[in-house]
C-alpha cells in the first residue's frame, strides 16, 4: 500500500527547508524504497546541522553510494518542481503517516 503523490510531497518540502515534521517520520514510513532513503539522507544532515537542499541531500546520498539509486539529482529537482494533488504538507504527512501504519498492520 503506497500514496506516492503524498510522499513525494513530504519529501519536496523537505528539501525546501520545510522541517517541522521531520522528527515525525521514520524512514520506514515511505512505501518506496528511494524515499526511504532520500529521507534517511535528509534527516542525517538535519541532524548534523546541515542546511537541507537538493544539492546537499545529493551528495550525501552520492556518499552513501546510493545517489542513483535513488533516481539521481534530476529525480530530487524533479520533486521540488513537481505540483501535485496535495494542498497542504500537513494533509501529505497525515496521508505518509496513516499509509505506513496500515502497511505495518498487513505486516503483522
Amino acid at each position: 500500500m503506497k500514496n506516492l503523490a503524498a510522499e513525494q510531497k513530504v519529501i519536496a518540502a523537505f528539501l525546501s527547508g520545510q522541517l517541522q515534521a521531520i522528527s515525525n517520520l521514520t524512514p520506514a514510513d515511505f512505501s518506496r524504497q528511494l524515499h526511504q532513503r532520500i529521507f534517511a539522507a535528509i534527516a542525517h544532515q538535519h541532524a548534523q546541522g546541515f542546511k537541507i537542499h537538493c544539492l546537499t541531500v545529493a551528495d550525501e546520498l552520492r556518499r552513501r553510494g546510493q545517489l542513483e539509486l535513488c533516481g539521481g539529482e534530476n529525480y530530487l529537482q524533479s520533486l521540488v518542481e513537481c505540483e501535485d494533488g496535495y494542498r497542504s504538507l500537513d494533509a501529505a504527512l497525515q496521508n505518509v503517516r496513516e499509509w505506513a501504519r496500515l502497511r505495518r498492520l498487513l505486516d503483522s
